[in-house]
């Protein structure tokens, strides 16, 4: 995997304090009841398994933290990043259980 510069590492931490901070503003205003819901619905996600993870979980919560960010990275191993095979291997798996 190549490494990434300082100011690339800088720019990822000011994006990340960023979207906290967004979700905090959104939380607090849902809070005080100007929204339905609660708290925002899908997790901080930091690469493409765990924003799948999320989204899927949005619809059925059991999939959050179940593992599944954590196959698809290493199918992403094994057939390369966001090959088509993964996601195929997914799908099956899914249909096997």
């Amino acid at each position: 995997m190549a490494q990434t510069s300082e100011a690339m590492e800088n720019y990822f931490s000011a994006l990340d304090r960023g979207v906290k901070k967004a979700v905090d503003v959104a939380n607090r205003a849902r809070a005080k009841g100007y929204d339905p819901e609660q708290s925002t619905d899908i997790p901080i996600a930091h690469n493409m398994a765990e924003r799948v993870e999320g989204i899927i979980g949005a619809l059925t919560p059991a999939i959050i933290n179940s593992g599944l960010a954590t196959r698809i990275q290493e199918l992403e191993k094994k057939f390369g990043k966001l090959d088509f095979k993964a996601a195929l291997s997914i799908a099956i798996e899914v249909a096997n259980e």
